[in-house]
């Protein structure tokens, strides 16, 4: 049975906070004419730290047309440790791009076994 949006009878947590992140300044491309040159596509890197991170995505973005590398991407998510994002930082600027990150005010329930 739901109640407003949290179903009654599962173990919620109290909101996590969200932080958001952006990475810029990637070259993108066309990726007909870019594949195998080994541009980096933003979108890929910060999915598969997302994945490593064991995050819980609440937003993502990137990109702006088909058959094109993105040079952008944005996620707000929740995150077990945010120190993560220093090293992130420094992996995005060693590929040629830019991270911000910053806490979000998107408001986050996390239904979780593990304690954020």
């Amino acid at each position: 049975m739901e109640t407003g949006s949290k179903p009654v009878g599962r173990s919620w947590l109290s909101p996590a906070p969200s932080w958001q992140v952006h990475f810029t300044s990637f070259p993108g491309g066309y990726s007909a004419t870019e594949m195998g040159k080994g541009v980096v596509n933003p979108i890929r890197l910060l999915c598969n730290l997302l994945v490593q991170s064991e995050a819980q995505i609440i937003h993502l973005e990137g990109g702006g047309a088909l058959n094109t590398i993105p040079s952008t991407a944005s996620a707000i998510m929740t995150i077990k440790n945010p120190n993560l994002f220093v090293h992130w930082q420094a992996l995005v600027q060693s590929l040629g791009g830019q991270m911000d990150f910053a806490p979000s005010d998107v408001p986050s329930y996390v239904w979780s076994p593990i304690d954020y």
